[in-house]
């Protein structure tokens, strides 16, 4: 079912410093159609990364943003 493709509650992300939202600008919204991602870096300047950490800090983003009123 397609619907208007509004996208809310992006504050949070565009206030992360970690993180940069890259919206596509679609008109429609449906199922499985990719929207747009979000890219998750680590600010913290060492040799190791944990992987895990950034897949979670996205995913934490990620559930903050909606295409539907709330």
């Amino acid at each position: 079912e397609r619907e208007a493709a509004t996208l809310r509650n992006v504050e949070t992300v565009l206030d992360a410093p970690d993180a940069d939202l890259h919206w596509y600008g679609k008109d429609d919204v449906y199922p499985l159609r990719k929207m747009g991602h979000l890219t998750v870096t680590d600010r913290d300047v060492t040799d190791e990364v944990d992987p895990d950490a950034l897949l979670s800090r996205a995913q934490e983003l990620r559930d903050e943003l909606t295409f539907r009123d709330a």
